[in-house]
This record gives C-alpha cells, structure tokens and sequence, in this order.
C-alpha cells in the first residue's frame, strides 16, 4: 500500500485532509483539519471497506481536544503487519460511534 493515498470525506468537526501511506510503518496525513471536537475519546482509526464501527481500531493517539488547520499528522504504526488489516481510516469518535471524516486507499 506503500503510496496509496485518500481524501478524508467533511462528516463533521471540519475534518479534511489527505492521508497516504509512507513507508510500511507511517502514514501520513496532508492539509489535515479537526476542530478538536466531538466527544472524549477521538481516534485516526483504521477499517477495512468502510466498517470503523464493528472491525475498526485506533491506529493513532487521542486527537479530541486538539484542533488542527491544515497541518500535517503523521501515524507512526506499531509494525508493518499493522497495513496489512485495514484499507481505509476514519477520524472516530469512540463514544459516539461515528466518523467525523473517512475514506478507503487507493493506488494514486
């Protein structure tokens, strides 16, 4: 997935960006945007098709409470088998079970 890239979906919070996959172990997000809202717990998360919700994982740290304008968020992953079981992300609220902006890779 090395160069794969998506445009985070605006669900809420002004959430924005590109998010592309570095290397095996870092994916980077471009132009990123979040208000800092939504409830407590706010994660960069990981999916596969879509599905945060039931399959989803945090692959980041708690963003609720930061606000970012068009800056850049880099994802340090624990190892490289970590790309190997998602093909999406999603800036997540937790307690709400929601997106606040998502989308699936793709092959620029």
């Amino acid at each position: 997935m090395v160069g794969f890239t998506v445009d985070l979906s605006s669900r809420a919070h002004s959430v924005s960006g590109t998010a592309r996959v570095v290397d095996d172990c870092t994916i980077e997000i471009s132009n990123f945007s979040y208000d800092g809202g939504g409830l407590a717990d706010v994660f960069v998360y990981g999916g596969v098709g879509g599905n945060y919700f039931s399959n989803g994982f945090a692959i980041g740290d708690n963003l609720f409470g930061r606000s970012f304008n068009n800056q850049t968020l880099t994802i340090s992953l624990a190892d490289e088998s970590v790309l190997d079981r998602f093909n999406g992300i999603s800036i997540w609220c937790v307690r709400a079970s929601i997106s606040f902006g998502d989308g699936i890779f793709h092959n620029p």
